[in-house]
């Protein structure tokens, strides 16, 4: 294996950061900035598409389809502002999307220098436009994989969507130099789509921002979740499990199930011990991790649970549902793992960790966070990917 030494990354995210979102995708952009405090010249482009139902003066004002080549941070990045022109058609997305990657990176290249290798942050869609850019260019790309979709085994939803979209998906996983899955559950998922070798890296946490807060006297028992409220993370079996266990639950996060939420709790008659804090900033989630006891992560599935190692960085132990990815995290050291859609083994695990005495130390935590999770452990990681030929 030909050791070939990289300076120059070029990271194409699926989702990322927006003026108007600027949450999403936050752990792209600390896994560039990892990178790039290790030495490694990294930047972003990426194809804002806003739907076009947000529609409205002032966005069309800033937003129509403009490129902007700037600074962010230390992370020289390119944008084109703009909206989706194909609401009911999947792939003529998909090519707008990649047309418009394709674009960008001619702007990056132009104005910021040529890279050495594409890092695309999920194959839909920028795995397959990196794969296209690769084409024009001959640089070299790598997917890493972050798609709760695959766990399903149908990546768009329908079969219809299925058929025509897997053989792009494949294409772009083969012609890859390196693929990555951030979990072992999802390297698994993986293996329909491609023959070819699959690591796994795990996700980056800023073990900075995330640290332990002095322990905070109080008398109830602080429970807390933090995610996008879907049907898929099983919110409301957390809170039937919450009524069975008592202290105080914390739900951070907003979506569309959140009324329906609000309403379950109070049918349980928990309301007046469940907080909503609605959608938060990373500040904002830091916060509410350091006013937690506990951590409680109740998906169907997940492809690995960020928030599981932000719990961690913050000192905070993990009871989470066996849904994927969490089994790569929460082990005897970090916390409770229980079968997923299993409200009874939920209940005896926070009672657990709620009453019994456990091992699990803010500073023990944060440490497992710094060594498996923390910024130098996976940049150190990828330069190794990156360098191999």
């Amino acid at each position: 294996m030909v050791k070939v030494e990289m300076k120059h990354v070029l990271m194409i995210p699926s989702w990322y950061g927006t003026k108007e979102q600027p949450v999403i995708g936050s752990f792209f952009r600390e896994h560039a900035l990892a990178l790039s405090e290790a030495g490694i010249r990294v930047g972003v482009v990426y194809p804002e598409i806003r739907q076009l139902r947000r529609l409205s003066p002032g966005l069309l004002l800033s937003n129509h389809f403009q490129l902007s080549a700037l600074m962010e941070g230390p992370l020289p990045t390119c944008r084109l502002h703009g909206w989706n022109l194909f609401p009911k058609l999947m792939k003529g997305q998909m090519e707008a999307w990649c047309r418009f990657a394709e674009k960008l990176a001619k702007r990056y290249i132009d104005t910021f220098g040529r890279p050495d290798m594409i890092h695309a942050q999920s194959s839909v869609w920028a795995g397959i436009a990196s794969k296209r850019i690769s084409e024009k260019t001959g640089i070299p790309y790598c997917i890493t994989e972050h798609a709760s979709v695959f766990m399903k085994q149908a990546v768009l939803g329908t079969p219809w969507q299925q058929c025509w979209s897997t053989s792009f998906i494949r294409d772009a996983f083969d012609h890859a130099k390196k693929i990555v899955a951030v979990s072992s559950a999802l390297k698994k998922a993986l293996g329909p789509y491609t023959s070819k070798e699959i690591e796994v890296i795990p996700n980056v946490v800023d073990t900075r921002l995330f640290q332990p807060k002095k322990a905070i006297k109080r008398h109830d028992f602080h429970f807390l979740t933090v995610s996008y409220l879907v049907p898929r993370k099983r919110v409301d079996l957390l809170l039937r499990a919450f009524k069975n266990v008592g202290g105080h639950l914390t739900i951070g996060g907003d979506g569309p199930e959140k009324p329906r939420l609000i309403q379950l709790a109070k049918e349980l008659g928990i309301e007046k011990n469940v907080s909503f804090l609605g959608a938060l900033s990373r500040e904002g989630v830091r916060d509410a991790f350091q006013n937690a006891d506990a951590f409680v992560l109740a998906s169907e599935h997940e492809t690995f649970g960020v928030v599981c190692i932000e719990a961690l960085a913050s000192g905070v132990p993990v009871v989470a549902s066996n849904s994927g990815g969490t089994a790569d995290i929460v082990n005897e050291q970090a916390g409770y793992l229980v079968p997923a859609n299993d409200e009874n083994a939920l209940v005896q695990a926070m009672k657990r960790i709620k009453t019994e005495p456990h091992p699990f130390t803010p500073e023990s935590l944060h440490q497992i966070a710094v060594d498996h999770y923390g910024p130098e452990a996976i940049s150190r990681r990828y330069i190794q990917l990156f360098s191999e030929n």
